[in-house]
């Protein structure tokens, strides 16, 4: 409830949604009122600096197999300024989970 009530207040910041959705994933905890609640406290993708942690925003995504099209937004428009400096592992992480997902909420750019 704490962490709903943050969440709806915006009170988090990027780092922190991209940790509670990183932990939710690591134990399979599947909670789509909360996903949509952080979504709300991710930042716009103009100048967030949030990029460096998008692919791993998208392979956390992937394992719970959901795609809450706020934080999808985030991914799309995060992930095309990092792509070239990912590692091959990050990308494959990132292909995988985007396709785990259908590419839901994804441009053909990202």
């Amino acid at each position: 409830p704490l962490l709903l009530d943050l969440a709806e207040s915006r009170g988090l910041v990027a780092s922190a949604v991209y940790s509670v959705v990183a932990a939710h994933a690591h134990l399979q905890v599947r909670d789509p009122l909360l996903l949509d609640a952080l979504a709300g406290c991710c930042p716009s993708a103009s100048g967030s600096g949030g990029g460096a942690k998008a692919e791993r925003l998208l392979a956390s995504l992937g394992m719970l197999g959901l795609a809450p099209a706020p934080l999808m937004a985030h991914v799309d428009a995060e992930l095309p300024r990092v792509a070239q400096r990912l590692s091959l592992q990050e990308t494959g992480q990132s292909l995988l989970a985007a396709a785990v997902l259908d590419f839901k909420g994804l441009s053909p750019s990202a």
